[in-house]
């Protein structure tokens, strides 16, 4: 079954991550000096919501959501796409508060909901849409502390870490001027697991040399179109962003719940076209 891939979505996505964390850098240093990860953390979301606000707003996430069904698609007239599927499209976030670290192991989780377009099985003027799938990204977020040391994981952490490094990454936090105010924070790095052993990862922290770091752009876009992270449910809901903890959740949704349908009709001229498309061949 031919689905869609999503480059210009995620770049959107990213790019909204981007900005908002460029404008929790400005708003550390004007206001707020030497916060810890979990503030940082908690202050992110807001810019986050206040971003996907912004895009949705001026129809930047129907429109690549559009582009990328035109990519997935060609053959599709773009003008249905968009009256039928990508219209009122809009991205949104909301962040769980903390409870349940100790359970989990990690920090906060980010999961990244969008629907997913397909070719209907046997049939050439129909699209089916999955609403609702999701990627989900485990994380542990760690600053550079005043002693110029990264703290260690706990053993409890550890403990719950070393089946999930799958699906973890460590979020880095670090001032420029480390030794000053401590108002200039770093762009956030990530360090992803996957690949890695547990005594990589404790390594990692003491020595303060990652081997692959990312900047926040980088993992949003690699999140979005599922090359990191898990798509398994059941680890989603009950390790990544269970009920009771902190947790990311970023959807690309119909506005007011507006979806068009499980599935799309194509107009009978498209219909026409594939099909003499595939004699031909």
């Amino acid at each position: 079954m031919q689905s869609m891939r999503i480059p210009t979505l995620a770049s959107l996505i990213s790019g909204c991550w981007n900005r908002a964390e460029l404008a929790l850098r400005d708003q550390i240093r004007q206001e707020l000096p030497d916060i810890n990860e979990e503030t940082v953390t908690v202050l992110l979301s807001g810019k986050l919501r206040s971003e996907f606000k912004r895009i949705s707003d001026k129809g930047a996430v129907a429109d690549a959501f559009q582009r990328d069904l035109c990519l997935s698609f060609p053959s599709i007239d773009h003008a249905t796409l968009s009256s039928k599927i990508a219209r009122r499209l809009i991205a949104t976030v909301h962040f769980h508060q903390r409870e349940v670290e100790k359970h989990t192991g990690g920090d906060f989780g980010i999961v990244f909901r969008r629907p997913v377009v397909q070719r209907a099985v046997n049939s050439g003027s129909k699209l089916t849409i999955v609403e609702d799938r999701r990627q989900g990204l485990l994380c542990q977020a760690k600053i550079f502390r005043r002693d110029n040391r990264w703290a260690k994981l706990s053993n409890s952490q550890l403990n719950v870490i070393r089946d999930r490094l799958g699906y973890f990454a460590l979020a880095l936090y670090s001032y420029a001027d480390q030794s000053g105010e401590r108002r200039e924070l770093d762009p956030i790095r990530w360090q992803v697991t996957r690949d890695f052993e547990l005594n990589a990862v404790k390594s990692w922290l003491r020595s303060g040399s990652f081997p692959l770091p990312v900047d926040s752009q980088c993992v949003i876009q690699q999140l979005a179109q599922g090359e990191i992270g898990t798509d398994d449910e059941n680890t989603i809901a009950n390790t990544i962003a269970p009920q009771m903890r902190p947790a990311f959740e970023i959807t690309v949704g119909w506005r007011d719940g507006d979806a068009p349908g499980r599935e799309i009709q194509l107009s009978r001229r498209i219909a026409q076209v594939q099909l003499q498309q595939v004699q031909n061949y």
